[in-house]
């Protein structure tokens, strides 16, 4: 392995594995240096321990263990490479010299050029074996990637030159192929990348060409030919498959194969036909012949909403769901990310308010406008707004005498308005107010869903329906406290929760307490399709004046909407070597009224009293809140830097719990 290599490894095996586990929310309790509790894998109760010390974790019932890069390994359902990358935060080091970064030595360079013969990158062969791309940085080096550059298939100018003086397209596995093909008078290319890396692009070029695709003769190299063969069979004149009794076209030259038996054996080759066999009703494929790769998924807003897949946001009356999907609809539209989530396309967007009159969503939305610097000019044809009540008609309804599930008026409209506008994204608001099931019904609320899924697939757009809880005690996070059928929230593949802020996290983020409800938390549920990951986000509910005054109503309007917020970072204004003289104090313990040392520990206990560590890390930093002098402690108590143990208070002459430090883990 490579220096490079190593050192990326190491930085990953440094990530402190209680940190880990506290940055993903997963909930155990301290048991001494370990923490114990259930897996958050198989969920099964205090069979998952994790040791603070040594480093590793173990879970009993799963059987797995190991040290933080194993974790993440675990709990992502990763390769190595993968987790590696997560924790270090770094990608896999790219070869950076001749070397090749433990490749081995250069063999033999490959250069890709565009029709103009201007060059694009060059693939790199190495001995014994391996490949790398780079590309020009324009100062004469590299760039080892091909990030935004243009793929083009090998020896471009020549293809084209040869095609258009009508002479066969020799299409092989690889370069060196290529170059033996050119040798004895052929035109010839390939694909970058080799087998399975066929593109769409590469079709144009072949346009009336007679095309000869000569396979490596393995399973993977057949299998490439014949996605080759069919993507050029709907552009190419005649596209016919020439399997040789060698391994490629080099090694058939190699054993004695000559142009003129070469050119036989073109003449009499096959011409390709398409596998004649037909696929079911369900109509399923043959995975070994799914070369190709798969399209990205299409992201619009943040994770929040995406192509072909139902989305929703549950929250309680009056935390400010449609505020905030109202406030993401309009970064959507207008292609600005005013809630603080990356827009991977301007989409038009259809509101559909079912609980709101038309004045009221105007409303609603003129206070997102004003307060973001939103003009008319930045949603006009990007925004379409809807207040039916109930002549829209439901999606879906269930007969009081028959119980069949009847189809709804609702579902052809929004096909009609999806249509007519070209719309991205669809908002129904609320999901309760869009159909006439019985919400305990399961099977009746899953076809509900199933109506707006089938939609977003069909259309490829992306479809969201804030719902609204049960009643209880809010928790953040948690899909299943969605009103009434549990088929809900598992026909939704995105679901996110919106709660206000509890009184600890007011106490903690210096909020006081008449306006902790102003601060609300958006967090993923339910969101399978990507990994969860990072903190909550944070919004702050504010009222808008809309200038409405009337003589009626001279004050006019104030309207909800949302802007982004976050906590105070408590760490800010810190630096090692202050927060080291903190944790010398502390790992000192308590002290007399000369300074000297009284045998006692400090404690967090809630009934530590005069031995409470708070007022010690209030005394180092008195610019901070409580709130943020507890965020400290509870960090460095979560990641083991702090921990407790036992010793003999000689005031009280028993046993007690007290803070040592853990010296390994300080600052640096």
């Amino acid at each position: 392995m490579s220096p490079q290599w190593e050192a990326w490894v190491a930085k990953a095996k440094a990530v402190d594995i209680g940190a880990v586990i506290s940055a993903r929310g997963i909930k155990l309790k301290r048991s001494g240096k370990e923490l114990i509790g259930p897996c958050p894998k198989c969920g099964g109760d205090d069979r998952f321990g994790v040791s603070l010390t040594e480093r590793v974790f173990n879970c009993r019932r799963c059987g797995t263990a190991g040290d933080v890069i194993d974790l993440v390994k675990f709990l992502d359902g990763c390769d190595f490479e993968r987790a590696v990358e997560t924790l270090a935060r770094e990608e896999k080091p790219s070869p950076t010299n001749g070397c090749g970064g433990g490749l081995g030595t250069i063999a033999e360079t490959y250069d890709y050029t565009d029709k103009d013969g201007k060059a694009r990158f060059q693939v790199v062969r190495y001995k014994p074996k391996g490949f790398r791309q780079r590309r020009p940085n324009g100062k004469g080096g590299w760039i080892w990637n091909l990030n935004g550059v243009e793929l083009v298939p090998y020896h471009l100018l020549q293809l084209i030159e040869g095609i258009a003086n009508e002479h066969p397209a020799i299409i092989v596995e690889g370069e060196k192929d290529v170059h033996t093909a050119e040798a004895h008078g052929l035109v010839a290319t390939c694909n970058p990348m080799g087998a399975g890396k066929w593109r769409d692009e590469y079709d144009q070029y072949f346009a009336g060409a007679d095309v000869i695709v000569i396979p490596d003769n393995d399973e993977p190299g057949r299998r490439h030919a014949q996605t080759v063969a069919a993507h050029l069979s709907k552009v190419a004149r005649s596209v016919r498959m020439l399997t040789l009794s060698a391994k490629d076209l080099t090694a058939w030259v190699e054993a004695g194969g000559k142009r003129e038996e070469l050119d036989t054996l073109i003449a009499c080759a096959p011409d390709y036909r398409a596998d004649a066999g037909q696929a079911t009703a369900l109509g399923e494929w043959n995975a070994g012949d799914d070369v190709d790769l798969p399209p990205p998924r299409g992201w619009l807003l943040g994770n929040s909403f995406c192509r072909k897949f139902l989305s929703s946001l549950f929250g309680a009356g009056g935390d400010g769901k449609s505020a905030l999907r109202y406030a993401q609809a309009l970064a959507a539209a207008a292609g600005k990310p005013i809630t603080g989530e990356h827009i991977f396309q301007r989409c038009r967007v259809l509101i559909i308010s079912l609980e709101d009159d038309a004045d009221e969503l105007r409303r609603r939305m003129l206070a997102a406008r004003l307060h973001h610097n939103i003009t008319l000019d930045d949603v006009d044809g990007w925004l379409y707004l809807a207040a039916p009540g109930g002549k829209a008609g439901k999606l879906m309804t269930r007969d009081q005498r028959s119980r069949k599930l009847e189809e709804g008026e609702l579902r052809a409209n929004l096909k009609a308005a999806i249509v007519k506008y070209k719309i991205d994204l669809v908002m129904v608001d609320p999901f309760v107010k869009s159909h006439g099931v019985e919400e305990n019904d399961n099977n009746g609320m899953d076809a509900v869903a199933q109506v707006l899924t089938d939609l977003a697939t069909k259309y490829d757009i992306a479809v969201d329906a804030p719902h609204h809880i049960s009643k209880g005690q809010p928790e953040p996070g948690d899909a299943m406290r969605g009103r009434g059928a549990s088929s809900v929230p598992n026909a939704m593949r995105l679901v996110y929760t919106l709660t206000a802020m509890s009184p600890e996290e007011a106490a903690t983020f210096n909020i006081p307490e008449e306006d902790r409800r102003d601060y609300v938390r958006y967090d993923r549920a339910k969101t399978n399709l990507v990994r969860a990951s990072g903190p909550a986000t944070w919004f702050h509910l504010v009222g808008v004046r809309l200038g409405n005054e009337t003589e009626r109503y001279p004050n006019g309007d104030d309207v909800q909407t949302v802007e982004t917020w976050a906590p105070k970072n408590a760490w800010a204004g810190t630096s090692a070597a202050d927060l080291n003289k903190l944790l010398d104090d502390i790992d000192r313990g308590m002290v007399d009224e000369d300074g000297n040392p009284n045998g006692r520990r400090y404690s967090n206990a809630p009934r530590a009293s005069e031995r409470a560590v708070l007022p010690l890390v209030q005394e180092h930093y008195p610019q901070k809140t409580e709130g943020e002098c507890r965020t400290i402690i509870h960090a460095w108590l979560d990641s083991g830097l702090l921990y407790p143990d036992d010793y003999d208070d000689p005031v009280d002459r028993k046993s007690r719990k007290g803070l040592y430090v853990d010296a390994s883990k300080r600052p640096s």
